[in-house]
């Protein structure tokens, strides 16, 4: 038995619209509350209106625009949704949507529209529904041009910033629309009026200099307006204003100050996002292309200002738009360069950013003049200003950094803060540092301390030296070999340093051993410790009682290894230990210090240490006695301490100068 199976007829559908439930909810799309008002304006200027005003009564919850453009010709297209009834040409430039007015019905209780002639009085309820709304007769009706009356304006209309009221335009200001339609005036393309008065438009194309582009009209500041002064950052879009049909886009109305670049985009090339305006439809792959024309229309100014400039102008001019915008090489055969592009090492730090605080800029000669901090190839080929390339941006970054900084230190050095493009001039004459080769002889060294450092550094050993000559090499001979005598100062050395030592071997961050060589006095412009650590905490904060302590104790073994006197470094101890505070009961006090050894059961004798004997303590003066005369006289004791207190004075007052 077999079974019959029914194959059904082929069913078809059609697309449609539930049109009572799509006006319904069209006022959920206009996000933004004002952006009636740009809707009203790009409808004046769609018109060819020679310009829109408005009038706002805050009070009456009414606000009135007027336009002297062609009028409304089929008021029909008034709510006829996605119909805008423009001609073929704005249909081509300006993509309408047939949307905007639907902001206006929104925005307000009852809108009426009066235009050669006629007048529609309408209101939302009346669209949803879609009842027969009668087109009148009016006298009354402009012949040229419309009249818009909105009234029982919406309530997200009429906020204001502050309840304090004020008579005039003046006391208008406090009302956010008010505010908003100044932000919409600001480059629009025809004049636009409220209560009376001109609006701003000091960004209309009208108004600025500027030039056509394949994004639209272009006003660059230090191209077109303010020339010869530095080109912004074009590609800086919180300091571009974006203006479309003449609206602002992307919420780049400027509320103060004057913005780097201007851009009227094309209106055939973009479409603003509905229903708002408020942003560009595909916007990344948008902003993507306004910045490469940005770049592009920079790129082709520098190229024309070199040709029109000297090269010492060029250089002086352009430098920081040249590097900005990644076309440094166009200075590859400018025989000049900025100064400020070079540094001499201040004091050696851990911490870059403060070493680079500590740097000075070379300065030349004459301020105010720009070409005056220039430098020439003529003197840097000349050997007048020593410069090397690739130098380290802090005692941690090889293993070897600190000792090349205390040479450019030393010698006068001038450090190269940015990288330049492969080709330039200046690479082909200074040396690269990551090449370098070390030669160190240091004599007269004696005594070593240990001193545990932290942070990158984990043990430090400190050794006594008389002298210490460094001789760098450059494999790449762009420098004949360096010969630095260092005296009074000191040098900090890998581990186990050996002789011609790279200087770019990996420096192992972590547990890290290194050598300090204390030559003669040792301190000449910084502190050793300020190269081990950054004495920042965890809240990145730098810690100065940290950078003391490490001070003192590395001053404490310093002193210990060149054998000052115990009275010396007892005198240290108390001088910078601000901790330690005697009272009056301590007037008639004193103590004797001794060195002494401790011996454990290894039978390895510990480093010297000293010890502190109190002589309030009198059974230090009865072994004295004993020690002196075994026979124990106590009135002999008494005289032996009452001459050492009698020697020694202490509690004495010591009058100092005022």
């Amino acid at each position: 038995m077999s079974e019959t199976i029914n194959t059904p007829r082929q069913e078809t559908v059609t697309a449609g619209i539930s049109e009572a439930k799509l006006l319904g909810s069209l006022k959920h799309l206009f996000a933004s509350s004002f952006s009636v008002l740009g809707e009203l304006m790009q409808n004046a200027r769609r018109a060819r209106a020679s310009g829109v005003t408005f009038d706002f009564d805050p009070d009456q919850k009414t606000l009135t625009v007027c336009d002297d453009g062609t009028g409304i010709a089929d008021f029909q297209n008034l709510v006829v949704l996605a119909q805008s009834g423009w001609d073929d040409e704005t249909m081509l430039t300006e993509n309408p949507f047939g949307m905007g007015l639907f902001s206006v019905l929104f925005a307000c209780e009852e809108v009426t529209f009066r235009s050669r002639g006629r007048r529609l009085r309408v209101s939302i309820d009346a669209v949803v529904e879609k009842r027969a709304i009668a087109v009148d007769v009016d006298e009354s009706a402009p012949v040229q041009g419309t009249r818009i009356e909105m009234r029982n304006l919406a309530p997200n209309l009429l906020p204001a910033k502050h309840e304090v009221p004020s008579a005039g335009i003046v006391g208008l200001a406090r009302y956010e629309m008010v505010e908003e339609l100044r932000a919409y005036a600001q480059g629009f393309a025809i004049p636009v009026r409220l209560n009376g008065e001109d609006l701003p438009r000091p960004f209309a194309q009208e108004n600025i200099p500027g030039e056509k582009t394949d994004i639209g009209f272009v006003s660059v500041y230090g191209i077109h307006r303010a020339p010869d002064r530095q080109v912004v950052m074009v590609n800086a879009h919180a300091y571009n204003v974006y203006f479309l049909q003449g609206l602002p886009i992307n919420g780049s109305a400027v509320r103060n100050g004057t913005p780097c670049v201007i851009v009227h985009l094309d209106n055939a090339s973009f479409i603003p996002k509905m229903p708002d305006r408020a942003h560009l439809y595909d916007q990344e792959r948008a902003f993507k292309r306004i910045s490469t024309s940005l770049t592009e229309l920079v790129e082709r100014y520098l190229v024309d200002r070199k040709a029109k400039l000297t090269p010492k102008e060029f250089a002086s001019r352009h430098w920081t738009e040249c590097k900005v915008f990644r076309r440094l090489d166009l200075m590859n055969d400018v025989p000049w360069i900025p100064a400020s592009l070079f540094f001499r090492i201040g004091a050696i730090l851990e911490s870059s950013e403060r070493m680079m605080d500590r740097c000075t800029a070379l300065a030349t000669t004459a301020q105010g003049d720009p070409e005056a901090h220039l430098l020439s190839r003529e003197d840097v080929e000349q050997g007048k200003f020593r410069i090397w390339r690739n130098t380290p941006y802090a005692p941690s970054a090889s293993r070897a950094a600190a000792l090349l900084l205390k040479v450019m230190q030393r010698e006068e050095v001038l450090a190269l803060a940015d990288n330049l493009p492969e080709g330039h001039w200046l690479n082909l004459c200074t040396p690269d540092c990551e090449g370098f080769t070390f030669d160190v002889h240091a004599s007269g060294c004696a005594g070593k301390a240990d001193y545990h450092a932290g942070d990158w550094m984990s043990k430090v050993t400190i050794q006594l030296a008389s002298q210490a000559e460094i001789v760098i090499n450059d494999p790449d001979q762009r420098m004949t070999p360096l010969r630095c005598i260092v005296e009074d100062d000191w040098l900090l050395l890998p581990a186990g340093f050996t002789e011609r030592k790279a200087f770019n071997a990996d420096l192992p961050f972590g547990d890290h051993e290194a050598v300090c060589l204390v030559i003669g006095r040792g301190i000449r412009w910084d502190h050793p410790v300020d190269a081990l650590s950054s004495y920042t905490d965890e809240n990145d904060e730098y810690r100065d009682d940290w950078q003391e302590n490490s001070a003192r104790l590395w001053n404490a073994l310093v002193s210990g290894l060149r054998g000052d006197s115990i009275a010396d470094l007892v005198a240290t101890a108390l001088n910078t230990c601000t901790e330690v505070v005697a009272s009056e009961c301590h007037l008639p006090h004193m103590a004797v210090v001794r060195t002494t050894l401790a011996e454990p059961g290894t039978r390895v004798r510990n480093a010297p240490r000293m010890e502190v004997v109190c002589l309030q303590d009198d059974a230090f003066w009865e072994s004295f006695a004993a020690s002196f005369d075994s026979a124990g006289d106590t009135a002999l004791k008494q005289r032996l301490r009452d001459a050492f207190v009698a020697t020694v004075r202490p509690g004495e007052i010591i009058r100092t100068a005022e």
